[in-house]
């Protein structure tokens, strides 16, 4: 029954990463506001808030269609700084940042999902699926799905000095 359950974990990250990433955005932060208890790391220490937060506040310093192109970049994986930051963090950092950042648009101080907004029925059917998982498989399936987020944080060293050094 446990590996059952593991299974189902994996494959709701696999359909996770099979939605567009508009999607994924509002499945994100439909479960951070609708899941059962809080989605984190269960130890602060474990994940480092400042860092997560810090990205949050240069996002929330952005224009609200800014706001939302950083998520969709940070999400599709593009490469540009703010993506390279969040690809640079811990998995617990990471849980840490969606967690936070849907509490920022929860709150309004982030661009918000219009009140009529309704996810698509694929998300729909993923988000009940997360939802019947125990709330550890929750998390490793949220951890899963956010961990190779962002982009590569050395992809700009890459493009400087795409051939590792040779001696002389």
């Amino acid at each position: 029954m446990a590996s059952e359950k593991i299974d189902s974990s994996a494959r709701a990250v696999e359909a996770f990463q099979q939605l567009d990433v508009d999607t994924q955005l509002a499945l994100l932060w439909f479960i951070y506001t609708q899941v059962r208890g809080p989605v984190h790391p269960s130890s602060p220490s474990v994940a480092s808030p400042e860092v997560a937060d810090g990205l949050i506040e240069q996002i929330r310093q952005m224009p609200e269609a800014q706001q939302l192109e950083a998520q969709r970049e940070i999400v599709g994986r593009v490469d540009t700084p703010i993506s390279r930051e969040y690809g640079a963090l811990s998995a617990n950092t990471k849980l840490t940042f969606w967690h936070h950042l849907a509490q920022e648009i929860d709150q309004g101080k982030l661009i918000a999902f219009p009140d009529n907004y309704k996810l698509k029925p694929e998300a729909q059917n993923l988000m009940a699926a997360i939802q019947s998982l125990d709330y550890g498989l929750q998390i490793q399936a949220l951890r899963d799905a956010v961990v190779s987020m962002g982009s590569d944080p050395q992809a700009v060293s890459k493009l400087i000095d795409p051939q590792p050094s040779q001696p002389l």
